[in-house]
């Protein structure tokens, strides 16, 4: 992990734990809503790959109506260089999550899964540009696709990414 002094202006900006922890509590909320428990460690990892890499974000459909297999199968695009993304990701992933507990955003539960903590953000707090708005509305339709996948270690291999 490079440290905060060191990073590149646009690294600080896209992958800070504030924003990437709205991101993930956005999809642990829609995984919640769906499935009634929370999402598991492995799945958080996926999200901010999905989320804030734009060619798959501009793949994603407007509604979960599309189901995840379809579209998976009619954008195979999207699984080129993911396990990269996932793996050069998972440090930002990991201080994110760190981010979120510790500022009472997310909390794990005794069987470690992730949950959301009923908390509004700051009136002042109004970080809704389009592109921010566009990965918040991507990250809830992820949220809703995963709560539909019953077994991460199928997923994961879909994708290709190796655990």
């Amino acid at each position: 992990m490079i440290t905060w002094n060191e990073r590149p202006g646009e690294i600080a900006n896209l992958l800070n734990p504030a924003f990437c922890s709205l991101i993930v509590k956005t999809a642990v909320v829609e995984y919640y809503k769906r499935k009634k428990e929370g999402i598991s460690y492995p799945l958080a990892f996926i999200i901010l790959p999905l989320v804030l890499h734009k060619n798959t974000r501009e793949a994603l459909p407007a509604t979960t109506r599309t189901k995840f297999y379809t579209w998976l199968q009619n954008n195979q695009q999207v699984r080129i260089g993911l396990d990269e993304r996932v793996n050069s990701l998972s440090s930002y992933t990991k201080e994110t999550l760190m981010f979120a507990i510790q500022h009472n955003i997310i909390k794990v539960d005794l069987d470690g899964l992730l949950l959301p903590v009923r908390r509004r953000l700051p009136s002042s707090y109004n970080p809704m540009t389009e592109e921010t708005l566009y990965c918040i509305n991507s990250a809830s339709l992820i949220g809703k696709w995963l709560a539909d996948v019953n077994d991460v270690d199928t997923l994961f291999s879909i994708f290709g990414i190796k655990l």
